[in-house]
């Protein structure tokens, strides 16, 4: 029970996080260019990336599918790590105050 209310909550985070994303596209795409690697993979290319895969990952969780409802949770919580750790290493860059896009 209690994992199932910890996915639907990381499901609901992803969909508000990709939401806000979308209403303000633009300013979130200055927002990627401070990431590294955004100059290769190109800012269009990687604020759609990262919209699709929360969108990606929150209907994994949310549909009633025993499968994607096994694998969704851990596609939730590696989407969290790696995007903590992508702001992590704009720290280690030296960068003290950043929008990170969240």
């Amino acid at each position: 029970m209690t994992v199932t209310l910890l996915s639907k909550a990381i499901a609901i985070f992803l969909l508000l996080s990709a939401g806000t994303k979308i209403r303000n596209i633009e300013a979130f795409r200055l927002i990627c260019a401070g990431y590294p690697g955004a100059a290769v993979i190109g800012l269009v290319n990687l604020s759609f990336a990262v919209i699709a895969g929360e969108l990606a990952v929150s209907a994994m969780i949310l549909v009633p599918d025993r499968l994607t409802n096994q694998i969704g949770p851990i596609g939730g919580v590696l989407w969290i790590v790696v995007a903590t750790a992508t702001i992590a290493a704009r720290w280690w860059r030296g960068e003290a105050r950043f929008q990170c896009g969240c």
